[in-house]
């Protein structure tokens, strides 16, 4: 049996840096300690702007690869520099769900979600189908 519709998940912004951040913990005791630090100006920005404007800056990036280091993390600037737009997605989810929990992490995360952002595009042929 396949589904309807197939869409590949796109791998080639994963690497073995990226993979050691999120499994030794760094990204989210990075999003935990940067939010609690920044939680009143991330609160007046408000969710809304948040999602929409909010970016993750060098010195942040800066800042997680030291966290990185002190977790024992071997710094690789290929691996590095193949994951940062990944790294900065979620990043930025992370600050948002320890601020505006669910509703602040999912709307971030599913930006770069190829698989959520496809099955946004089918509803219209679903209620079509519904009508057989």
């Amino acid at each position: 049996m396949t589904p309807d519709y197939f869409v590949a998940y796109d791998t080639s912004q994963n690497s073995a840096y990226l993979n050691a951040i999120f499994t030794s913990n760094t990204l989210a005791e990075y999003a935990l300690s940067y939010a609690t630090k920044n939680e009143i100006h991330l609160k007046k920005l408000g969710l809304k702007t948040f999602i929409s404007d909010y970016q993750i800056s060098t010195q942040q990036l800066d800042e997680i690869k030291i966290r990185a280091d002190r977790n024992g993390l071997v710094f690789d600037e290929m691996q590095f520099e193949l994951s940062k737009k990944r790294l900065q997605l979620l990043m930025k989810a992370y600050i948002g769900r320890r601020i505006w929990k669910s509703d602040g992490f999912y709307p971030v995360y599913n930006d770069g979600d190829e698989i959520f952002l496809k099955a946004l595009t089918l509803f219209e042929e679903a209620e079509r189908l519904i009508s057989y």
